[in-house]
This record gives structure tokens, C-alpha cells and sequence, in this order.
């Protein structure tokens, strides 16, 4: 994991294909918990969420939003 500015990167395979996300560590503090709600690592739940994304927006801001909407779901945290 790496620090960009006030950003954290981490790096997700997807098949063969392998992208970096750089957003706001607490972002990805959520991220973790989202993903051990379902069960998950937050490799796996983010791969997944990222699978979803049109083509046309970029991961970073789709991950975010992913996140928002787990937690206003309100069952994925425990």
C-alpha cells in the first residue's frame, strides 16, 4: 500500500487484468469492514464492485460510491 498526497493505492487483479485505486485511507478502513460484512477480503468485494463499473467512469470514484451505498444498505457491517 502506498501513499499518494492524502490518497492510500492498492492493487486488485481482476483475471488478467490488474488496476490500482488511490482513495483516502478512511475510505479504504470502510472498505475492509464492508468486505468482512459479506464475507469477504476487500481484494475480493472491491474486484467485485469494480467488475460492475460502466466503462466510461473511473474506478476510484465508482469504488467510493460503492462503499456509500454498502453502508446506507446498513447490513454489511455487522
Amino acid at each position: 500500500m502506498a501513499l499518494f498526497g492524502n490518497l492510500e493505492c492498492r492493487h486488485i487483479g481482476r483475471g488478467d487484468n490488474r488496476t490500482s485505486i488511490a482513495i483516502e485511507p478512511q475510505f479504504w478502513l470502510v472498505a475492509d469492514k464492508v468486505a468482512q460484512g459479506y464475507g469477504m477480503t476487500w481484494r475480493e468485494w472491491s474486484a467485485a464492485q469494480i467488475s460492475k463499473k460502466p466503462q466510461r467512469v473511473g474506478s476510484a470514484s465508482w469504488l467510493r460510491v460503492a462503499i456509500l451505498e454498502a453502508l446506507l444498505e446498513g447490513n454489511c457491517l455487522g
